[in-house]
């Protein structure tokens, strides 16, 4: 008899970034016969060629399987639309195995940003609530969500 494999799903934002990509390639690399991850990216942007390509060549194959662009991620209503969207298509497939991708097993918040290097005198109440929308506000709607 052989052992059927387990799929996992996982939603990751930050994936547009170094540590956010290697988490997806990590987590692609952790996969066994009996486990694999279906990775779902969701961000304002695909990671750029700079994080994907190696010595100038396009990487085999990705570490994420789908991409859901969301034009702004602190605005609840896109954010929430969009993953309903994707998991209505995914319950709505006639294809079992689609159907089976219709949940969630892992979270993981990674986008941020940051003040960067001016001291916080110069640093506008613009910028500083920026941050706090994309590190604070983004990791909340999204773990309502799920």
């Amino acid at each position: 008899m052989s052992a059927q494999t387990e799929t996992k799903v996982c939603l990751l934002t930050g994936a547009s970034g170094t540590i956010g990509y290697a988490i997806a390639q990590a987590l692609k690399a952790s996969s066994t016969p009996s486990l694999s991850w279906h990775i779902i990216l969701i961000g304002r942007r695909l990671p750029p060629p700079s994080i994907t390509h190696v010595d100038g060549k396009p990487p085999a194959a990705l570490p994420y399987d789908t991409f859901l662009k969301v034009a702004e991620m602190t605005d609840e209503f896109s954010v929430a639309s969009t993953l309903s969207s994707h998991f209505e298509s995914l319950q709505n497939s006639p294809d079992d195995s689609v159907r089976s991708l219709n949940r969630l097993d892992l979270l993981v918040n990674c986008a941020g940003c940051s003040l960067g290097n001016d001291p916080i005198a110069d640093v506008s109440a613009d910028t500083f609530r920026n941050v706090m929308e994309v590190n604070l506000i983004v990791p909340f709607i999204l773990s309502k969500w799920a």
